[in-house]
């Protein structure tokens, strides 16, 4: 069984936080998988600590990473890229702003060999639409069967996204 981790860096999402959760809990995932859920509260001064602690009670395959202040997004998701394990890295914002009911699809496309890589332009590629518009509308998507040897230009267009150990080994490294 391959093992998920949802990376997810929150920051005062009191709000949203326990639906997102739940729907996030309800996708229902490709036979196969099993799941585990690296929230990182980058410094909220509102509930989300307390929120956190109450969906953790019980949950195993919870790992919630609490700063002290505000680091800001990048810090939070580089946390828990550090402590992601998983075999399938999946980076979301706990906004809700990256809908659940899209992971079956990019689990699909993963299996198929399909990783996102790199800046190039996918608008000619159909299958990479959804995800661009949905899950990274500052960058542009690129899939392809062929691994780049480059790490370099993941920096900023690689999150949220699914992504395999290896290629976290070599963005960390």
């Amino acid at each position: 069984m391959l093992k998920i981790d949802f990376v997810i860096p929150l920051f005062n999402e009191q709000e949203t936080l326990e639906s997102f959760h739940q729907m996030l809990e309800a996708t229902k995932l490709p036979e196969g998988y099993s799941r585990r859920y690296l929230y990182i509260n980058d410094g909220s001064t509102d509930k989300t600590q307390s929120i956190l602690r109450k969906l953790a009670e019980g949950d195993s395959r919870m790992v919630v990473l609490e700063f002290s202040r505000n680091f800001g997004h990048q810090a939070a998701l580089s946390a828990g890229l550090d402590a992601a394990s998983g075999d399938v890295v999946i980076m979301m914002d706990g906004d809700g702003q990256h809908p659940p009911s899209l992971l079956p699809e990019m689990l699909r496309l993963h299996e198929g060999g399909w990783t996102k890589h790199d800046r190039a332009d996918c608008s000619n590629d159909s299958r990479a639409a959804p995800f661009t518009s949905c899950f990274a509308p500052l960058v542009k998507l690129s899939w392809s069967k062929e691994p780049r040897t480059s790490v370099s230009s993941l920096a900023a267009p690689w999150r949220r996204c699914v992504s395999c150990r290896n290629i976290i080994g070599s963005f960390a490294a």
